[in-house]
C-alpha cells in the first residue's frame, strides 16, 4: 500500500499467512512415507536379494574363496535392509503422480544409490579403524568398499535391481 491506496497487482502478504508451497510440501513428504508392513516386507526381501547377488558374485568373481562370506553376507543383507525403505520413500516422493517412466527411472537411481550408499556406510562401521575422534574415519573403508565391494552386486545384482525397479515403477502409482 502506498500512501492509504493499494496498487494493482501486488498483493500483500501478512507475516500470519502460512507459505502455501512449504506446506505443498509438508503434504508430498507425509504421503511419501510408505506404510510399515510393505516397507518391511520389501527391505526384508531386498535384503535377501542383496545376500544372494553377493553370494553369487563371490562364486562368480573368486570361485567362493573366502574366509570371510558369513560377515559378507550378513554385511550385504544389512545393507539391503536399510537402504530399501529409504529408497522407497524417495521412489514415493520423486515419482508421485509421475509417468511409469519416471516412475521406473527414480525407483532404479534411489535403489542403487541407497544400497551402495547404506552398504558402503556399514562396511565402514564394521571395517573401519575405529577411531570415532577422527571426523575420516570411516572414509578409508567407504573406498575401500566402493572399489572391492561393489563387483559382488554384479552380474546377478543388476538382474534384481531390474526386477525390483520395474515392481516399484507399478505398485507406486
Amino acid at each position: 500500500m502506498i500512501g492509504g491506496k493499494r496498487q494493482a497487482g501486488i498483493r500483500e502478504v501478512s507475516s500470519t499467512q502460512p507459505n502455501g508451497g512449504s506446506i505443498a510440501l509438508m503434504h508430498r513428504l507425509i504421503r511419501a512415507i510408505p506404510p510399515t508392513t510393505p516397507a518391511i516386507t520389501g527391505a526384508v526381501l531386498w535384503g535377501c536379494a542383496m545376500a544372494v547377488s553377493l553370494y553369487a558374485g563371490v562364486e562368480f568373481a573368486i570361485e567362493g574363496r573366502t574366509a570371510h562370506l558369513t560377515t559378507l553376507l550378513v554385511l550385504y543383507f544389512s545393507g539391503g535392509l536399510i537402504s530399501y525403505p529409504m529408497a522407497l520413500f524417495f521412489v514415493r516422493f520423486a515419482a508421485m503422480h509421475a509417468s511409469g517412466e519416471k516412475r521406473f527411472s527414480a525407483a532404479f537411481v534411489s535403489l542403487t544409490v541407497a544400497t551402495i550408499g547404506g552398504t558402503a556406510a556399514l562396511s565402514a562401521v564394521f571395517f573401519g579403524n575405529g577411531d570415532p575422534q577422527s571426523k575420516f574415519a570411516g572414509a578409508p573403508a567407504v573406498y575401500h568398499f566402493a572399489v572391492i565391494g561393489i563387483r559382488y552386486y554384479l552380474p546377478l545384482g543388476i538382474v534384481l535391481l531390474l526386477a525390483a525397479s520395474l515392481w516399484l515403477a507399478r505398485s507406486t502409482r
